[in-house]
């Protein structure tokens, strides 16, 4: 057996594997197939906020699935209860462990509206359900570095609102913050996490001390009107924000409170600004119009308008109550209220490309209201109210190509997160959290990902040549063929070491 292995191409790599006694000496063979060490570890990409990061960018590197013929789990969020599930509107976040946290309202014991802040385990199991307000509340959790949960709070009548605290574990932590007015924006941590800022319906902006029982630092009272937007945060500290006063504005708050400027736009801007690398903020408003503002130009002595890039007139009429996404390349993708996600070119503003849930989907019309998320390979992912979720390849450069979709039977406001694992959750307004896993070739472990465990089985059964047909099917990576695609019906060495290689980042992401 040995002997007719090694004398196919790549017989020294089946040489030292049978030298190799543990799974941890597989790091020696991706050192020899790179001319490498150890391999540098990196900090893990997390979706931890509302739309990802602080930047508001909606983007990930890690890679989402390719199709929603795995869903893995659905769990109720506000109630285990049925028929009264109540209604999910908020977005996921996910903790350094893979946990999920999100929030949903449902009817209580006593009729009325009860809001509640829940934690999954990756494989769908209930950590905790704790309640924490009544009435609506749109707002996502947002993490620290500890998984500390921060998220707004609201009551339908009586008591307070504002900013609640919670350990990862869901037990109350020693302070919440009580803003007597609803909070439906998703809360910002500064850069040391010392501070939490958030916008309130009562048209104020609070920076508060996380260290000192929840303290106000500071708020800022100089904006007008209602503010559900959700701040993006600059490297210099900026807090950038949507607020409803005098028709609609955009605003820009220095770290100490002090306002450095606001524009008036046209029509509200209710979601989400995203900020790019380079420092451009781009937002869409409910009047259907999209602005493009460099932020490095602006400061005290100069007009907002000065700064503005472009803007976009395209769908003037059509809301945006969703938040811009960045790909990659920074393409903005952004819903509108008439059913069309479209990719506007960041740099000139004109639209590349739009994607119609009738026309394009095939499917009933329904407004966006969910936040697209990216995937690290630049599938674009969103929810629809006509109930349901889609995936986009953004590679084409009239029109976005349907890479996916299935109907959850219920309308999509919720904004999709993908974890470390590639698995994508959303919430639904049946009440359910839904998660859908990523099936990659080369997975044979089944957790979603490429890892050394892969590669280490793959290995063996190529040596063994005891592979099912089944394993053989998910191990076939290998060779490219002419159309793209990968794969020559058998396992072969060729196979593991594409793997390997795949890992410290020598081929490119998996079809």
């Amino acid at each position: 057996m040995k002997a007719v292995l090694f004398k196919r191409p790549g017989y020294p790599i089946l040489f030292m594997l049978n030298r190799l006694k543990t799974i941890g000496c597989i790091s020696c063979l991706i050192g020899v197939l790179t001319g490498s060490g150890a391999l540098a570890q990196t900090p893990p990409d997390r979706w931890a906020t509302f739309r990802h990061d602080y930047q508001r960018t909606g983007r990930t590197s890690i890679v989402g699935p390719q199709n929603f013929s795995i869903q893995e789990w659905r769990q109720a969020v506000a109630s285990g209860v049925g028929p009264n599930y109540g209604v999910v509107t908020s977005s996921p976040s996910i903790g350094l462990d893979g946990s999920v946290y999100i929030s949903g309202r449902a009817k209580d014991e006593t009729g009325g509206i009860s809001t509640y802040l829940v934690s999954f385990s990756p494989t769908g199991l209930l950590r905790w359900r704790r309640e924490i307000g009544t009435g609506q509340t749109d707002s996502s959790p947002s993490l620290n570095s500890s998984d500390t949960v921060y998220i707004g709070t609201g009551f339908q009548t009586g008591g307070s609102w504002g900013i609640q605290s919670l350990t990862k574990d869901g037990e109350f932590l020693w302070w919440s913050f009580d803003i007597f007015d609803r909070v439906l924006a998703s809360p910002t941590l500064s850069a040391d996490e010392k501070t939490v800022y958030v916008g309130s319906q009562n048209g104020i902006f609070y920076a508060l001390d996380a260290s000192r029982l929840g303290v106000s630092a500071w708020s800022s009272d100089q904006l007008i009107g209602v503010i559900n937007s959700s701040a993006a945060l600059g490297s210099d500290g900026t807090l950038y924000f949507g607020s409803q006063g005098d028709g609609g504005r955009i605003n820009a708050v220095r770290p100490n409170g002090s306002l450095l400027w606001s524009y008036n736009t046209e029509g509200l801007v209710e979601a989400a600004p995203a900020l790019s690398r380079n420092g451009i903020l781009y937002f869409g408003t409910t009047e259907g119009i999209v602005y493009a503002l460099d932020t490095k130009t602006v400061t005290t002595a100069t007009d907002p308008a000065s700064a503005f890039l472009w803007k976009n007139e395209d769908y003037r009429g059509f809301s945006y109550h969703s938040s811009v996404a960045l790909g990659s390349d920074d393409t903005l993708y952004l819903g509108n209220t008439e059913g069309q996600l479209i990719a506007f070119d960041p740099n000139t503003g004109r639209r590349k490309w739009s994607f119609d849930v009738r026309t394009d989907g095939g499917d009933e019309t329904g407004a966006i209201y969910s936040s697209a998320a990216v995937g690290g390979d630049d599938t674009v992912y969103f929810g629809c109210d006509n109930g349901v979720l889609y995936a986009l390849d953004p590679s084409q450069t009239d029109r976005a190509k349907l890479k996916a979709k299935i109907n959850l039977g219920s309308p999509l406001e919720s904004s999709p997160a993908i974890g470390p694992d590639g698995t994508l959750y959303i919430g639904s307004m049946d009440g359910f959290l839904y998660a859908f896993r990523r099936s990659l070739p080369g997975d044979l472990t089944g957790d979603g990902r490429i890892t050394v465990a892969d590669a280490s089985l793959m290995l063996q059964l190529v040596v063994t040549g005891a592979a099912t047909p089944e394993q053989i099917n998910k191990a076939d990576v290998a060779p490219k063929n002419a159309d793209n695609t990968y794969g020559d019906r058998k396992l072969d060495i060729q196979d593991p070491v594409r793997v390997l290689r795949y890992m410290v980042g020598l081929e490119p992401v998996f079809p």
